[in-house]
């Protein structure tokens, strides 16, 4: 794939919209305007930043875009990840 196709699927795809789909949900309380922190499961926490675009996982040392995120999800590289994201354009 294109590096212009990966571009403008990260740019249409928010780490949000990833989550969301995965069936994390807002920590409302523990959220801010620009850092949304995202709960599942027993202790799992992702905090989304830089209005969709990063995420970091406040228990380790991950970070990075919506391509990362898909992998720290469980997408086995990054060739999967690139379809799990692409799969969400327009969610």
């Amino acid at each position: 794939m294109a590096k212009y196709d990966r571009d403008q699927i990260k740019e249409n795809v928010t780490c949000a919209a990833l989550l969301e789909s995965r069936g994390w949900k807002v920590d409302v309380r523990e959220s801010t305007r620009n850092a949304i922190k995202y709960r599942r499961g027993d202790g799992e926490i992702v905090v989304v930043i830089h209005k969709g675009r990063g995420w970091f996982d406040p228990r380790s040392e991950a970070k990075g875009d919506v391509f990362s995120l898909a992998e720290h999800l469980g997408a086995d590289g990054f060739a999967a990840a690139i379809k799990v994201v692409a799969q969400l354009v327009g969610f």
